[in-house]
């Protein structure tokens, strides 16, 4: 749609053995409440856990970062992240490894209105939006559906060099019920 129909894509030469660029992953408790989704935030950050410690991606020496799409939702992963480094000494090691490498290889959480110009070998994404306590999806999407909301989507979504998971409340279906 973007290119009118004259885009041609290269096909797909890669073996069966590695796995896609882009992963989705439900988060089939998430909940939309004040502006933030708590059960994806703790989805996230157990995943950058796995990725971090021994035998994991990032520990293996890729990059990581997490893009969210409001700032409340960066904040809370955030948080999160530091209250598992407190509770979790395992974590707590790998990630302070993980920040002492040079500036653009370190992990960072931000929210879709700052990322541009930064990229990492690994790109998470949490959409947060999802049901709310009424269990109705509505399709608000805060600065996406402002005027250049589509240009702040394309910039996030070129962040990543190698792989990309999409943690999202909600199938897309959903959106149009």
């Amino acid at each position: 749609a973007f290119y009118s129909g004259r885009i041609q894509v290269s096909p797909n030469k890669q073996s069966p053995a590695q796995p896609p660029p882009i992963e989705w992953r439900s988060v089939e408790r998430g909940l939309w409440d004040e502006q933030q989704n708590e059960p994806e935030a703790e989805e996230v950050v157990h995943f950058i856990r796995e990725m971090i410690t021994a035998g994991g991606s990032v520990a293996d020496g890729s990059s990581m970062g997490v893009i969210t799409f409001n700032q409340k939702q960066q904040a809370l992963i955030q948080d999160k992240i530091d209250d598992l480094a407190e509770m979790d000494i395992e974590f707590a090691s790998a990630y302070r490894e993980v920040m002492k490498r040079p500036l653009d290889e370190r992990l960072f959480v931000k929210n879709i209105e700052n990322v541009q110009g930064d990229e990492r070998d690994i790109i998470v994404f949490s959409i947060a939006y999802g049901p709310g306590t009424d269990g109705r999806v509505r399709a608000q999407f805060g600065v996406l559906n402002n005027a250049g909301g589509e240009n702040r989507l394309n910039v996030a979504i070129s962040r990543a060099k190698e792989r990309i998971f999409v943690f999202c409340s909600t199938e897309p279906e959903n959106l149009f019920v």
